[in-house]
């Protein structure tokens, strides 16, 4: 090999370590600088979690009251069980949700209206 080639592969070989060394070292510190400020502002970095964790709970709690509705309304139109147990959970189930007192009896005179239908 000549001394032009040997050269050029020692340059070569230079800037490729001293490529990865200062690439090397950058990941480092912004990791470290990223640690830091995670670890300094917990709040701000829990926040997001607790919102979602909040939705999801919210969500949860939304679909166990419909599921407990549903129920109650097939109970309550099922021609084998007793109506008046059935209204008496409806009612209950309505009435421990805000706002919905109008809707519950809306919904009683539904359910007697379509039990008055079925019995005829």
């Amino acid at each position: 090999m000549n001394i032009q080639t040997k050269l050029l592969a020692v340059m070569l070989s230079l800037v490729l370590i001293t490529g990865m060394a200062t690439i090397r070292i950058s990941r480092t510190v912004s990791t470290n600088i990223s640690k830091e400020q995670v670890g300094n502002h917990p709040e701000t970095t829990a926040q997001p979690r607790e919102h979602h964790i909040t939705t999801v709970l919210g969500w949860c709690k939304e679909s166990a009251g419909m599921i407990t509705a549903v129920n109650t309304f097939k109970d309550a139109v099922d021609a084998s069980k007793n109506h008046t147990d059935g209204m008496d959970e409806l009612e209950m189930v309505y009435r421990a949700t805000p706002g919905r007192e109008k809707r519950v009896i809306e919904l009683k005179q539904e359910i007697w209206r379509s039990q008055q239908i079925i019995e005829s």
